[in-house]
């Protein structure tokens, strides 16, 4: 399962409130709130270049990949 690593790259950052962060810096509160409650389903290249660009890091430092076994 693909899943976004906002939250952890933002701490390893020393960021200790991302959400209050990614707001100030002009990511619309919604997108702020799906990303760190890993509710969001898809993310905009808009939305991703501009995090991208706020954390100064590329897409590859934003996604981290589970592998879950079939049942």
């Amino acid at each position: 399962m693909l899943q976004l690593n906002v939250l952890e790259l933002l701490a390893s950052r020393g960021i200790t409130n991302p959400q209050r962060y990614l707001v100030k810096q002009g990511i619309p509160y919604y997108t702020v709130s799906r990303l760190v409650t890993n509710k969001s389903r898809n993310i905009s290249f808009d939305a991703l270049e501009q995090i991208c660009l706020v954390c100064k890091c590329t897409p590859d430092d934003l996604f981290v990949w589970w592998l879950m076994k079939k049942q």
